[in-house]
């Protein structure tokens, strides 16, 4: 979130849509819960949701990772490649500066990449919207592919090769998009993280970069350009150059958004 002083938020679906050679993301309407089970330890188990290979695997929701069950902190295994990726989730709360909203993300994060999945309720000019999104991130945190999902109201997918090319689910480029490496989707402050992560600056470093900004309520895309520059280790300052709002954001250890002031508060 960046653009907007809207305290709102978000959570993803998309359309199932090939993304990269050998690779695949699936919307079920109807998802499918992710059964867990003991894998023999103390800790729960869980399926690992997220970028695998699209041979030799089985899929519900997202794709998910055969037997054996992985665990959190776990190593995904390619049969036909023999590949381990270790891997981590996070689960992460924010709500809004009065306490009216409430996001829930969930991260993947493996040696092949990031999803990003976030459930949002939050409230807008029109009254309380229910929103999803996901993100589908390589491994240099460039997006490749955005869903986002307002309950009972507008849906977007558009996908990316990385290197600020567009195009929307039926393949058809978007050219006001061209050159945005990054998105910015106003109702989450997870956005953020993108180019914190993508752009790997140094203290002291300034960088703009040009956004997909996706706007609340209709989720119309637009170019925006914004500005970076890392204060601290942990301390960045946000500054949307085409509306001339700035804010410091203090960080966790993975780049994500502690409380963005005055828009949103970190809960967990």
């Amino acid at each position: 979130m960046s653009e907007q002083h809207a305290p709102s938020f978000s959570s993803g679906a998309l359309d199932g849509a090939k993304l990269a050679p050998g690779w695949i993301s699936i919307h079920d309407p109807e998802p499918v819960p992710v059964r867990l089970k003991h894998s023999g330890g103390h800790s729960k188990s869980w399926r690992g949701a997220g970028l695998v290979k699209s041979h030799a695997w089985r899929t519900v929701r997202n794709v998910l990772c055969p037997e054996p069950v992985a665990t959190t902190g776990a190593v995904f295994v390619d049969k036909e490649m023999g590949a381990r990726m270790t891997a981590w989730k996070r689960t992460i709360q924010w709500t809004d500066w009065d306490g009216d909203g409430l996001e829930r993300l969930s991260i993947l994060h493996n040696d092949e990449g990031v999803l990003a999945e976030g459930v949002v309720t939050g409230q807008f000019e029109a009254g309380k919207y229910d929103l999803t999104y996901r993100l589908v991130i390589d491994p240099h945190w460039r997006v490749r592919e955005v869903g986002v999902q307002i309950a009972k109201g507008p849906r977007l997918h558009i996908l990316s090769d990385g290197r600020g090319r567009w195009v929307n689910g039926n393949g058809s480029e978007i050219s006001d998009l061209a050159g945005c490496i990054d998105v910015d989707i106003a109702a989450t402050p997870f956005t953020n993280t993108l180019p914190i992560r993508r752009l790997e600056q140094r203290i002291g470093v300034a960088e703009g970069i040009n956004a997909a900004y996706v706007s609340l309520p209709d989720l119309i895309v637009e170019p925006v350009k914004q500005r970076y520059t890392k204060l601290a280790e942990n301390r960045f300052l946000y500054e949307g150059l085409s509306t001339g709002f700035s804010a410091e954001l203090e960080v966790d250890g993975d780049g994500i958004v502690l409380d963005y002031p005055g828009v949103f508060r970190r809960l967990s």
